[in-house]
């Protein structure tokens, strides 16, 4: 029992012991995790097939921000918090007719995927995986010396990796100097 829920658990004993087993599940309970907008964190990734690769970039020119530092073949979506805050909404990558968004929420995978299926005549989604992302699992990881384990976060394999490590970086700098 945390301090000062005394009253609180004596209370629930004495007006409704299934009130008491859910303020008793409700502390063993592993933590939400939530994105910076308070969405349920769950890694998502889609990809939609698109039938015209032209209409597909114009689209992605037109609605998305053209991440330059990974190559020209990946744009973001970005939001800002606030003055001092952006954070990317989602990754998007096209190539060979296909465009891949990859999001670390529902919420935001659905946006994305209105905004293309509607924009361009013919696209249709050929795979949507989504899977929430645990508390528990990641201590899991964190314990077993895995990449969360590690004291970098983030080591990248090859040189669009880090390319896009830099341009990160360089974005976040930015930030600090505005």
């Amino acid at each position: 029992m945390s301090p000062g829920t005394e009253r609180q658990v004596l209370e629930l004993l004495e007006d409704d012991p299934a009130e008491l087993l859910g303020y008793l599940a409700a502390a063993e309970r592993p933590p939400t995790l939530l994105t910076r907008e308070n969405e349920p964190l769950v890694a998502c990734r889609a990809e939609i097939e698109v039938p015209s690769a032209s209409a597909a970039a114009l689209v992605l020119d037109e609605r998305y921000e053209l991440d330059e530092d990974v190559g020209g073949d990946t744009w973001l979506d970005r939001h800002e918090l606030g003055e001092w805050e952006t954070v990317v909404r989602a990754w998007i990558r096209f190539a060979d007719r296909t465009i891949t968004v990859e999001t670390m929420s529902e919420g935001r995978l659905d946006a994305v995927l209105d905004t293309v299926l509607g924009a361009i005549p013919g696209a249709r989604v050929v795979e949507d995986e989504r899977t929430p992302v645990r508390a528990e699992e990641l201590a899991t990881r964190a314990g077993s010396g895995g990449p969360a384990g590690s004291t970098d976060l983030f080591v990248p394999r090859n040189e669009e990796e880090r390319a896009a490590l830099r341009g990160h970086r360089r974005s976040v700098r930015a930030a600090l100097v505005r």
